[in-house]
């Protein structure tokens, strides 16, 4: 699920986001915006919908960082936390 983390089988949607359903979280507009977001060490690694300042935070092979946030990219699909796999025909 974009936007959540899992961690022994369960999956939560990561810090600034909601659940609407199973499968979906988007951004919590209620949240009070004028707070600082925790600041995330440089040497952090994220998997997949984990938290990052840059590409180098995902520790996800062939992920980035976009908007904070681990991902893959525009051509690529997650398999799972670790996994960004090439869509077929995306060359």
């Amino acid at each position: 699920v974009s936007q959540s983390h899992c961690y022994n089988g369960k999956c939560a949607c990561v810090d600034g986001y909601i659940p609407i359903d199973q499968y979906t979280c988007i951004i919590d507009m209620s949240r009070d915006t004028t707070t600082k977001p925790t600041p995330i060490p440089v040497d952090y690694k994220s998997l997949l919908g984990g938290k990052c300042l840059t590409q180098r935070n995902c520790h996800t092979p062939n992920a980035i960082c976009i908007y904070s946030i681990c991902a893959c990219p525009k051509g690529y699909f997650p398999v799972d936390d670790w996994t960004c796999l090439e869509e077929p025909g995306s060359r």
